[in-house]
């Protein structure tokens, strides 16, 4: 550049500091600046000891629903009733469906007698939407498919069922588990009160 001359010299630029290999910064400059919250997780769960099987059995409480005593009265009333019975010995009506679990054929004649049924000799059980026989186990989530489903086991028909007075029955059952309890529900229909209890430990 050219221009005309000045004695003064110019100011010199300032030099940035350097630091010798010696100086060491200090820890806390190097760390970088945020604010830093501590989050404490949360104590696990502490594992409940299964009881033994040793222990103490008592029978829990229950609670009749309303609709279940109505139920009730209903049955006394036509236990009450004047009804005629089917004996032994009487003529089995053309027409009447096979008792057998399963069988969809019904009587028209004596030559039912002879054919072959297919059965179900299991109980039904419906479990998280799934539709089967205990004896099969072939799985639908159909109503319809489940009932046309074919029977498993061969035998003969039966079209009247002998009355055994008291018996006891197998129960279908069902349950699901939560994060704190499992809840287990029998399916009984019209169950007696009375007769009707669930005896178990802690």
């Amino acid at each position: 550049t050219k221009g005309p001359h000045n004695q003064e010299k110019p100011p010199e630029a300032i030099k940035p500091e350097v630091r010798t290999s010696g100086e060491k910064k200090d820890v806390d400059d190097l760390k970088p600046k945020f604010n830093e919250s501590i989050i404490q997780a949360p104590k696990p769960v502490e594992a409940i000891q299964r009881p033994s099987p040793d222990e103490p059995i008592s029978r829990l409480p229950q609670k009749v629903s309303a609709s279940l005593k109505h139920a009730l009265e209903k049955l006394k009333l036509s236990d009450n009733a004047p009804e005629e019975k089917e004996e032994e010995g009487d003529e089995i009506k053309i027409g009447t469906s096979c008792k057998n679990g399963g069988c969809t054929k019904t009587f028209s004649g004596t030559e039912s007698n002879e054919e072959v049924c297919l059965y179900h000799a299991g109980v039904p059980i419906f479990h998280e939407g799934m539709k089967y026989w205990s004896c099969c186990k072939r799985k639908t989530s159909d109503f319809n498919t489940f009932l046309s489903q074919e029977g498993c086991t061969k035998g003969k028909h039966l079209w009247r069922k002998k009355d055994m007075g008291k018996k006891v029955v197998p129960c279908r059952f069902d349950w699901h588990q939560t994060g704190s309890q499992v809840t287990i529900t029998v399916y009984a229909k019209n169950s007696i009160p009375e007769l009707s209890y669930v005896d178990a430990n802690s």
